[in-house]
């Protein structure tokens, strides 16, 4: 049984992943450039940061990003969040 709340524990995996690369809790882009990276399994991430995004962002059905406008982290759905990435990384040449 899981106690701790899946969305606390994707915060902490992105915060700590930003303090790590760039020394900055949430570092501008960190949403993009993470979900980029744990679909790559990139090298930059631990085999167990992988499996625990994927897993923790399917449990919680969302992922994290900054707001502009609160100036602060948000959480949005999983169909909200694909729609954002996937207008923010579209070619403009496609």
């Amino acid at each position: 049984m899981i106690t701790e709340d899946p969305k606390q524990i994707i915060w902490d995996i992105m915060t700590s992943f930003s303090e790590r690369m760039w020394s900055a809790r949430w570092c501008s882009g960190l949403e993009f450039v993470l979900w980029k990276k744990m679909r790559e399994c990139s090298p930059d991430l631990t085999t167990r940061e992988i499996a625990d995004l994927n897993f923790y962002t399917g449990l919680a059905g969302g992922w994290w990003m900054w707001d502009k406008n609160l100036n602060c982290e948000v959480f949005i759905t999983l169909k909200e969040w694909l729609e954002i990435y996937t207008q923010n990384t579209e070619s403009p040449n496609e």
